[in-house]
């Protein structure tokens, strides 16, 4: 029996079941072939895994791993997923591609051209977003329980950028997607203008959320918010005629000065809130049902209430100030 003991510690070495760690690729393969990896064990799902320069590695159905470095050539079947517990990093091949979910990094800054690829970031940590995804249509999911995905490059995405939950926050880079899907969440506008973080002009629905925190931000009056936060300390304008349906919040200790602009309050949602601001435009209420309720001092240079079941209340303890004409149709 003795003698047997060499060869059993030594299987039990290359065993699959042997503890977590880095996995490396030998030859090219399928991911689920022992051939394929340094020292014939399969990568577990607590298992970095390392795709070597030169070889190419078919997941060969969806895998699991702790986070992966692409250095040679990673294939994937159509159906296929590729969930990484981690980061997903290299500058290799994205063959092929489906989809890999993460809950780390994305630094992979090699080449995809497959069309139809796809990166969900998922998970409640803070987690960051640079290289490539696809030079071709890929897609870009924002799917998080809680945390942010912050751009640590300009972002490419030839396919459509998805929020469903969680913040994205563009920082100081610009995110160029073909086109775009809000369900929820938030986008977070780190430059002075929308168009230098996003090329696209989104819709946003109901409950979305849309954060300035630049000191000298410009809201961009192109769209409708739903609900608008300045988190920024300095002072916000707005490019235009600004209309709000949400809430309206300043949070970083900063100024709402709109200039001459008008700011539109409409809408249906129940309850909503509007912090202080200044304009000498038009201020108009113009909500069709439920209550907006000021936070802060308003100073407007004219004020028209014109919403036929809906409700604004100028707020307790306030001083709001009307410097030109006041006129009330419905409300």
């Amino acid at each position: 029996m003795k003698g047997f003991i060499p060869v059993l510690l030594f299987s039990l070495l290359l065993s699959p079941s042997a503890p977590a760690g880095t996995i490396t690729s030998y030859v090219s393969g399928n991911w689920n072939s022992t051939g394929t990896w340094v020292g014939g064990v399969i990568p577990a799902s607590t298992d970095y895994v390392i795709i070597a320069s030169g070889d190419n590695v078919n997941t060969n159905g969806s895998r699991t791993c702790a986070g992966i470095t692409i250095t040679g050539t990673l294939s994937m079947n159509f159906g296929n997923t590729l969930t990484v517990n981690g980061n997903v990093s290299g500058s290799g091949i994205w063959s092929t591609g489906r989809v890999i979910t993460l809950s780390g990094n994305w630094t992979f800054n090699g080449t995809s051209t497959a069309g139809s690829v796809q990166v969900n970031f998922v998970g409640s940590n803070e987690q960051t977003l640079s290289g490539v995804i696809s030079s071709g249509s890929g897609d870009l999911i924002i799917n998080k329980t809680g945390g942010s995905v912050t751009l640590g490059s300009n972002m490419y995405v030839g396919g459509i950028f998805t929020m469903t939950s969680g913040t994205f926050n563009a920082g100081s880079y610009l995110l160029t997607a073909v086109s775009n899907t809000l369900t929820a969440g938030t986008l977070r506008v780190g430059t002075a203008t929308w168009a230098g973080n996003y090329s696209f002009t989104p819709a946003p629905p109901a409950n979305f959320t849309i954060d300035y925190y630049n000191s000298a931000a410009t809201i961009n009056a192109g769209f409708t918010y739903q609900n608008l936060i300045y988190s920024g300390s300095g002072t916000a304008g707005t490019s235009g005629t600004l209309t709000v349906q949400g809430d309206l919040e300043n949070t970083g200790g900063g100024t709402l000065n709109f200039g001459s602009n008008a700011v539109t309050i409409s809408g249906t949602v129940t309850s909503h809130s509007i912090a202080g601001f200044t304009t000498t435009g038009l201020v108009s209420m113009t909500k069709t049902s439920g209550t907006a309720t000021l936070t802060g001092n308003v100073t407007m240079g004219s004020f028209t209430l014109n919403g036929l079941g809906g409700t604004l209340n100028f707020g307790a303890g306030l001083s709001n100030t009307v410097t030109g004409t006041l006129t009330t149709t419905n409300g």
